[in-house]
């Protein structure tokens, strides 16, 4: 074997590595950011307020993220828990104990994610109708916490039902703020991974 053919075998070995790092990166990378099974499941810490601004109760609401600015319907939401507490309102919600996100519709009402990712804020939305109510299913109906479609701070909490079927209820705000999340282990290794056989292959195809 000549020079020649020696330096086209060592081309040929050089190409189909570089393939199998393309290969491999574009896997990593495909697992790492597009695969739902690896969604990371991110929280918003709730501040429910009355309407002097005064805060009464607090929440929480869990589920895989989503993409930046997307709105998703809570039938939509993968891995979803919340709960609620006003405790100077006699209300306590907890998904855990059957408590419902909507009761009108779990396709058109969810939720709206706005902001930069690590500092995003939720609000909610209603396609059909205009309130989306969190209802306590151990009480009577209505009773829970209302937010609003027009307007995304507000909320109205419906703290019991008279014997002639009229809610008692006030009025506050709320604000949900997105908690940093913490990768996994493993999904650090990927995206690690990830990055190091895409930074091969730039400095290959510079080459």
């Amino acid at each position: 074997m000549n020079t020649k053919e020696t330096m086209k075998v060592s081309n040929c070995g050089i190409k189909k590595l570089f393939g199998r790092f393309s290969s491999l990166a574009a896997l990593i990378t495909a697992l790492t950011f597009g695969n739902p099974a690896l969604a990371v499941p991110i929280t918003f810490d709730f501040d429910f307020f009355d309407s002097s601004g005064t805060l009464i109760g607090d929440g929480f609401y869990t589920f895989d993220d989503i993409a930046p600015g997307t709105k998703a319907s809570f039938a939509s939401l993968t891995n979803f828990s919340w709960g609620f507490s006003v405790p100077g309102l006699g209300l306590s919600l907890d998904s855990s104990a059957g408590d419902v996100p909507s009761t009108d519709s779990l396709t058109n009402e969810g939720i709206l994610l706005t902001g930069a990712v690590g500092s995003r804020t939720l609000s909610f939305f209603d396609d059909v109708a205009v309130k989306i109510l969190h209802q306590d299913i151990s009480r009577a109906f209505p009773i829970g916490i209302e937010f609003d479609d027009g307007d995304p701070t507000a909320v109205t909490y419906v703290e019991s039902v008279s014997a002639a079927n009229i809610p008692r209820f006030s009025v506050g705000t709320f604000i949900a703020r997105e908690v940093a999340a913490v990768p996994e282990p493993a999904t650090v290794t990927l995206m690690g991974l990830a990055l190091a056989g895409m930074g091969y292959t730039r400095r290959k195809a510079a080459d």
